[in-house]
Protein backbone atom coordinates (compact mmCIF):
# COMPACT_ATOMS: atom_id res chain seq x y z
CA UNK A 1 0.00 0.00 0.00
CA UNK A 2 2.60 2.61 0.95
CA UNK A 3 4.51 1.51 -2.15
CA UNK A 4 1.68 2.95 -4.77
CA UNK A 5 0.85 5.66 -2.69
CA UNK A 6 4.30 6.56 -2.92
CA UNK A 7 4.64 5.26 -7.17
CA UNK A 8 1.01 8.04 -7.24
CA UNK A 9 2.94 10.80 -5.23
CA UNK A 10 6.17 10.60 -7.71
CA UNK A 11 3.95 10.21 -10.66
CA UNK A 12 1.89 13.62 -9.79
CA UNK A 13 4.89 15.51 -9.45
CA UNK A 14 6.37 14.15 -12.83
CA UNK A 15 3.00 15.50 -14.43
CA UNK A 16 3.37 18.75 -12.64
CA UNK A 17 6.47 19.20 -14.05
CA UNK A 18 5.49 18.23 -17.78
CA UNK A 19 2.72 20.46 -18.13
CA UNK A 20 4.05 23.67 -16.43
CA UNK A 21 3.93 26.55 -18.02
CA UNK A 22 7.02 27.52 -20.15
CA UNK A 23 8.43 30.93 -19.70
CA UNK A 24 7.13 33.53 -22.63
CA UNK A 25 8.58 36.43 -24.25
CA UNK A 26 5.56 38.22 -22.56
CA UNK A 27 7.12 36.76 -19.28
CA UNK A 28 10.21 38.30 -19.33
CA UNK A 29 11.43 41.32 -17.39
CA UNK A 30 13.42 42.74 -20.37
CA UNK A 31 11.63 42.63 -24.04
CA UNK A 32 14.91 41.54 -26.50
CA UNK A 33 14.97 40.60 -29.99
CA UNK A 34 17.67 39.21 -31.97
CA UNK A 35 18.05 39.64 -35.64
CA UNK A 36 20.92 38.82 -38.13
CA UNK A 37 21.46 40.09 -41.35
CA UNK A 38 21.63 38.20 -44.22
CA UNK A 39 25.09 38.84 -46.58
CA UNK A 40 25.42 37.45 -50.09
CA UNK A 41 29.07 35.96 -49.48
CA UNK A 42 30.85 34.52 -46.92
CA UNK A 43 32.90 36.91 -44.71
CA UNK A 44 31.39 38.76 -41.95
CA UNK A 45 28.19 38.59 -40.87
CA UNK A 46 26.26 41.21 -38.29
CA UNK A 47 23.67 40.07 -35.80
CA UNK A 48 21.89 42.67 -33.51
CA UNK A 49 20.53 41.92 -29.91
CA UNK A 50 17.77 44.54 -29.14
CA UNK A 51 16.74 44.50 -25.53
CA UNK A 52 14.89 47.28 -22.99
CA UNK A 53 14.76 46.50 -19.53
CA UNK A 54 12.91 47.92 -16.75
CA UNK A 55 12.93 49.19 -13.67
CA UNK A 56 16.90 50.00 -14.08
CA UNK A 57 19.29 48.28 -16.20
CA UNK A 58 22.71 48.12 -14.34
CA UNK A 59 24.58 45.69 -16.26
CA UNK A 60 23.72 43.19 -19.56
CA UNK A 61 25.86 41.15 -22.16
CA UNK A 62 25.42 39.27 -24.58
CA UNK A 63 26.80 35.57 -24.89
CA UNK A 64 27.08 33.65 -27.99
CA UNK A 65 25.90 30.04 -27.49
CA UNK A 66 25.89 28.44 -30.43
CA UNK A 67 26.47 29.16 -33.76
CA UNK A 68 26.53 26.76 -37.38
CA UNK A 69 30.09 25.16 -38.33
CA UNK A 70 30.56 27.83 -41.38
CA UNK A 71 30.41 30.89 -39.10
CA UNK A 72 32.30 31.53 -35.81
CA UNK A 73 31.68 34.66 -33.48
CA UNK A 74 34.66 37.04 -33.87
CA UNK A 75 33.74 37.78 -30.20
CA UNK A 76 31.52 35.01 -27.57
CA UNK A 77 30.82 37.69 -24.93
CA UNK A 78 29.53 41.48 -25.63
CA UNK A 79 28.58 43.85 -22.88
CA UNK A 80 25.88 46.25 -23.91
CA UNK A 81 26.77 50.16 -23.78
CA UNK A 82 25.89 52.16 -20.75
CA UNK A 83 23.40 54.34 -22.70
CA UNK A 84 20.05 55.05 -21.33
CA UNK A 85 16.38 53.06 -22.88
CA UNK A 86 17.27 50.64 -25.08
CA UNK A 87 20.32 49.07 -25.45
CA UNK A 88 21.57 47.53 -28.90
CA UNK A 89 24.74 45.17 -28.56
CA UNK A 90 26.62 44.24 -31.93
CA UNK A 91 27.48 40.80 -32.73
CA UNK A 92 29.68 39.38 -35.91
CA UNK A 93 30.19 36.30 -36.90
CA UNK A 94 32.87 35.34 -39.53
CA UNK A 95 31.65 32.98 -42.49
CA UNK A 96 33.99 30.75 -43.87
CA UNK A 97 31.55 29.84 -46.55
CA UNK A 98 27.83 29.72 -47.72
CA UNK A 99 25.31 28.32 -45.83
CA UNK A 100 22.20 28.27 -43.14
CA UNK A 101 22.37 27.73 -39.64
CA UNK A 102 20.68 28.95 -36.28
CA UNK A 103 22.74 31.30 -33.62
CA UNK A 104 21.26 31.21 -30.27
CA UNK A 105 22.78 33.62 -27.49
CA UNK A 106 21.85 34.19 -23.85
CA UNK A 107 21.08 37.71 -22.52
CA UNK A 108 22.14 38.74 -19.38
CA UNK A 109 21.40 41.09 -17.10
CA UNK A 110 20.80 42.45 -13.59
CA UNK A 111 17.97 44.87 -12.38
CA UNK A 112 17.40 46.77 -9.97
CA UNK A 113 14.48 49.01 -8.31
CA UNK A 114 14.53 52.26 -6.86
CA UNK A 115 15.20 51.01 -3.47
CA UNK A 116 18.17 49.14 -4.34
CA UNK A 117 17.13 45.91 -4.68
CA UNK A 118 18.70 43.97 -7.55
CA UNK A 119 17.86 40.50 -9.64
CA UNK A 120 19.86 38.73 -12.72
CA UNK A 121 17.92 38.01 -15.16
CA UNK A 122 18.87 35.68 -18.26
CA UNK A 123 16.87 34.93 -21.80
CA UNK A 124 18.49 32.23 -24.60
CA UNK A 125 17.13 33.81 -27.74
CA UNK A 126 18.08 32.52 -31.45
CA UNK A 127 18.55 33.76 -34.99
CA UNK A 128 18.80 32.33 -38.46
CA UNK A 129 22.66 32.94 -40.36
CA UNK A 130 22.26 33.23 -44.01
CA UNK A 131 25.09 33.44 -45.76
CA UNK A 132 25.33 33.19 -49.57
CA UNK A 133 23.18 32.50 -52.91
CA UNK A 134 19.47 32.11 -52.72
CA UNK A 135 19.00 34.10 -49.61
Amino acid sequence: MYKCRLAAAILGLLALATFAPQATAKDARFPAELVCQPVPAPGRVLCELEFDAEPTLVWGDALVVTSPDFARPLRSRVAAPRAAGIRKIPLAFLASRAGRGPVQIQARVVLCTADGACTAEARTLGAELRVGEGL
